[in-house]
């Protein structure tokens, strides 16, 4: 019978690094997007709030 070989692998320093840099780099991209998706709704609703108060204004003036 054959004799068997088993190889022990075990991770590498460098392999770990790069994994760990790779899910720092993943966790940072989706909080910048959780942010611009933020600050784009921020926006919306702030521009829609002007203009609500634009209007308003315009038919406080009319009304008088």
């Amino acid at each position: 019978m054959p004799a068997r070989l088993t190889l022990i692998t075990r991770h590498s320093p460098l392999k770990a690094k790069r994994g760990f840099a790779l899910l720092i780099t993943i966790t940072l991209l989706a909080f910048l997007v959780i942010l611009l998706v933020g600050l784009a709704t921020y926006t919306r609703i702030e521009t829609a709030i002007s203009g609500n108060t634009q209007r308003q204004g315009q038919a406080r003036d009319n009304a008088l």
